[in-house]
């Protein structure tokens, strides 16, 4: 959980304390959740990304909201169903609702991930990695491929037809296989772990839905 003020990085401190005291200490009262260093919350960047549209969404209604600040590390698949197991209670509840922050393939010699499909969907030809010694296929650019890569992810992502359970257990594999750099992977999968709590606890049937993708091509 961060440790900054998040009423400073909402308003830059002209408003009162947004967090949750009491959710908070609930949670850390389960002994699986730590406070992060500041050097670790400085460096973190993807609640700063929210927080902003947070507070334009609730113009005239800050007083009224709290919010609970956590970051997820690198987990395996198993932990991840059992932190979203602890948090299914508070994604039940009506007043509350649950903002996961994730881009997806961060593709380029940058992040050493070249993960390249030579050919489009459908075909049986395996994937490669691309090098300056191994370059892409006319039959197939560079940006088509990382579409294809990503909505992959998606598909699986889904529900329905997917249900939260199932799509956990495909996209853990996908991850596996692919080694696509989603880095909100881990937040996904506390998601889909609550929701399959939800799924197996409350018989609810949640909907994943994708609203639009987009992405940003640089040549490498």
């Amino acid at each position: 959980m961060p440790g900054m003020r998040i009423q400073d990085l909402l308003l830059h401190g002209r408003t009162r304390a947004l967090i949750s005291p009491e959710s908070i200490e609930e949670l850390r009262a389960t002994g699986q959740f730590e406070s992060m260093s500041i050097k670790a919350d400085e460096a973190e960047h993807s609640i700063e990304m929210h927080l902003p549209y947070v507070r334009r969404i609730f113009t005239g209604y800050l007083q009224d909201i709290k919010i609970i600040p956590i970051v997820v590390g690198a987990i395996s698949k198993e932990v991840e169903a059992s932190f979203g197991a602890l948090l299914a209670p508070y994604l039940d509840r009506e007043d509350t609702f649950c903002v996961v922050s994730s881009d997806f393939c961060h593709w380029g010699t940058r992040f050493s991930y070249t993960y390249y499909y030579p050919q489009p969907s459908p075909s049986e030809t395996p994937a490669i990695k691309l090098s300056r010694s191994t370059a892409p296929t006319s039959a197939h650019p560079i940006h088509q491929s990382i579409r294809q890569l990503d909505h992959e992810a998606m598909d699986l992502l889904t529900l329905p037809p997917h249900s939260a359970g199932a799509a956990h257990e495909a996209f853990a594999a996908y991850l596996a296989k692919t080694k696509n750099t989603i880095c909100g992977r881990h937040p996904i999968g506390v998601l889909l772990g609550a929701m399959t709590a939800l799924e197996n606890t409350k018989t609810i049937q949640p909907t994943v839905k994708w609203v639009s993708y987009a992405s940003a091509w640089i040549q490498f």
